[in-house]
């Protein structure tokens, strides 16, 4: 049980790194589009960035699943509002 304690604990320090990136790299790219600069790579590794938080977000369930404990903070949860629930979208999606 301790060994998943480890893992969930190391699963919540990855998210909370993920997260504060992921506010750098906005800040990133707002500068860059005030200055008028090409924002494409800043978005693609804020885009990147917010991909790898869901996965991390995923993990985290599945180990709090593990351990019983479902983890009862706000973030635990994705929610139908929050922009990180959408689904991946490839080019040969139908749907928009």
């Amino acid at each position: 049980m301790s060994d998943w304690k480890t893992k969930l604990d190391r699963a919540n320090g990855e998210i909370a790194e993920l997260q504060l990136r992921i506010s750098f790299q906005r800040e990133a790219v707002k500068r860059l589009a005030e200055a008028g600069a090409d924002t494409t790579l800043a978005q693609r590794i804020l885009d990147i960035r917010k991909e790898r938080l869901v996965r991390a977000l995923d993990h985290r369930q599945f180990i709090a699943s593990q351990i019983g404990d479902r983890g009862e903070g706000e973030s635990a949860r994705r929610t139908a509002s929050d922009p990180l629930s959408e689904p991946l979208r490839f080019r040969w999606d139908k749907t928009p």
